[in-house]
């Protein structure tokens, strides 16, 4: 497949032979990523041919006629604001197929027909950008609210829960909630952060997912938690950094292929890290503060199973646990806020536990190092799939040990 920075060079027929080439091969790729970039490629292909004629894609009209079904399909669609009578032509006589061809073309009428009465998307100028609402930016734009203390966690479970709230309060763990703010400018190399791209020691391998470089998700400057509880369990300085596959951050767990995280204990001479190939996505920057928790389990995990076998108990559990969750926060934007941690409990998307985790009373099975919610930096919001939570785990021995590289993954959406 010629690189992207070739096309210019490339004939009209190259150019062809490339996208059908492309449109051939797409189906094997399991990885979304790959998969994506490799859509990506066709793209930039039809713009070229676009461009050098004047719009009309006369090169491609060919392939309306080419033997295989899909490469009339796709080519047909490239023609939809282009000639519209080709197209529907086409793609009815495609209709009638008894296959995943067909299937597809009639899905495609569907789509068009909708697109006749509101307007194609490709034809639309570019919407102006629209500042975020005020209720999503609330949380960059203010520090965090001081926490519940531990002795108000305890009298607020004694109140509600007086039978349990004794083994429940032997479960509180201390956790380092990470509260998003507006990135500076002149941000610091070593601050902490995520999304945006990272700095790495000189000679760093950026991580990969068989083809695909993993995308950046942040990085937490170890120096920066000094005094908060559970920082003991981290390492005193350097620069802990996160890496995921296109398709376990982004949801697609069915091909996901896992994690990497490293820690950096020379934080004076990093440099900008370049992956191999370009990024399919790059995460909003956005720089951290932090502050100390006190982390109760979610109401649906195991260990509270354990203790709490009545619904009603459960769901006043449940109601306690939130007001610690919230604590501070102005009830009309609880849900519009980030609640990523270090340490702590999972917060549970799924009312499940996460399935890499086992024996949560074994001392030396896996824990939560990092949860991240969505986050917003006041111009941009990012999320994990629909309504979704990233969970990075290891087990103690391993934390205690600082081998980061068997850090596991889990990740639950809505």
């Amino acid at each position: 497949m010629a690189d992207k920075d070739d096309l210019s060079s490339l004939t009209d027929a190259q150019l062809v032979a490339a996208y059908v080439e492309n449109v051939q091969a797409y189906d094997a790729i399991e990885h979304v990523g790959a998969a994506n970039r490799h859509f990506d490629h066709r793209i930039r292909i039809v713009d070229e041919l676009k461009r050098r004629s004047a719009g009309t894609l006369q090169p491609l009209r060919g392939l309306l006629d080419h033997t295989d079904p899909n490469v009339r399909l796709t080519a047909a669609i490239r023609f939809r604001t282009v000639d519209h009578a080709a197209y529907e032509r086409t793609v009815r006589a495609l209709a009638k197929r008894k296959d995943t061809v067909g299937n597809d073309a009639r899905e495609s009428l569907r789509v068009d027909a909708h697109f006749q009465e509101v307007g194609y998307p490709e034809l639309a100028k570019d919407a102006p950008h629209q500042p975020l609402p005020s209720r999503v930016r609330w949380q960059s734009e203010h520090l965090p609210p001081e926490p519940m203390t531990r002795a108000a966690i305890k009298a607020l479970l004694a109140d509600t829960i007086p039978d349990a709230a004794a083994p429940l309060m032997r479960l509180a763990r201390p956790a380092i909630g990470l509260w998003p703010q507006r990135p500076d400018p002149d941000m610091p190399i070593g601050a902490s952060r995520l999304g945006g791209m990272p700095y790495a020691p000189h000679g760093f391998q950026w991580p990969m997912a068989d083809t695909e470089p993993m995308l950046f998700v942040g990085h937490i400057n170890c120096s920066e938690l000094h005094d908060l509880p559970g920082a003991e369990r981290l390492s005193s300085s350097g620069l802990l950094a996160f890496f995921g596959d296109h398709d376990s951050v982004t949801g697609c767990l069915l091909t996901g292929r896992g994690v990497a995280v490293f820690h950096w204990p020379d934080i004076n001479h990093l440099l900008p890290a370049t992956p191999p190939i370009e990024l399919m996505m790059v995460f909003p920057l956005c720089a951290l503060v932090f502050r100390a928790l006190i982390d109760l389990p979610d109401p649906f995990s195991t260990v509270v199973g354990d203790i709490l076998t009545d619904e009603e108990q459960v769901s006043s559990y449940a109601a306690v646990r939130d007001a610690i969750r919230h604590y501070g926060i102005p009830d009309e934007l609880h849900s519009d806020c980030g609640f990523g941690k270090l340490l702590g409990w999972p917060s549970l998307v799924q009312q499940d536990d996460l399935d890499v985790l086992g024996d949560a009373a074994d001392p030396n099975d896996f824990r939560l190092l990092l949860q991240l919610d969505q986050y917003s930096n006041g111009e941009e919001l990012e999320g994990w799939g629909p309504g979704g939570s990233l969970y990075f785990v290891m087990r103690d021995c391993d934390l205690r040990q600082g081998r980061f590289d068997r850090c596991e993954f889990d990740m639950q959406c809505t």
